[in-house]
């Protein structure tokens, strides 16, 4: 009976040890499973926050685009009406005006030349009455 146990134990042995192995390899998989599961919840976070930071910087690009829309508008307004003022201004203006201006203006150094020549002409004059004198 005794040996009948030996050979039992050394039969079951092996088996038990097998066991046992089996045990620890469930066990270190089931560690590494959760380390593995860890790091996948880690990456599905890094993932969410940069689909969180796309999103915003894409309405933010859309909120810059609008805004340089608006001020694109305004200076089409503004320069449209800039050149309606300026056509207006330009129809008011009367090119016979234009003429008389330019005139006026030849007018005016033709009676300084002549009012030169004719401070020349005195100064001589006095130059001569005194030399009379």
């Amino acid at each position: 009976m005794h040996q009948e146990c030996d050979t039992t134990m050394k039969a079951k042995c092996p088996t038990l040890t097998q066991a046992a192995e089996a045990k620890e390899a469930a066990k270190a998989n089931m560690e590494k499973a959760s380390e593995i599961s860890k790091e996948i919840t880690a990456v599905n976070e890094a993932i969410g926050q940069v689909k969180e930071a796309t999103i915003s910087v894409q309405k933010e690009q859309e909120n810059i685009i609008a805004e340089k829309d608006v001020q694109k508008h305004l200076y089409k307004a503004t320069l449209e009406e800039s050149a309606n003022k300026f056509l207006a201004l330009k129809k008011a203006v009367d090119p016979s005006s234009r003429r008389t201006t330019v005139e006026s203006r030849k007018l005016d150094m033709e009676n300084v030349s002549l009012h030169l020549e004719l401070k020349v002409k005195e100064e001589e004059t006095e130059s001569i009455v005194g030399n009379l004198t």
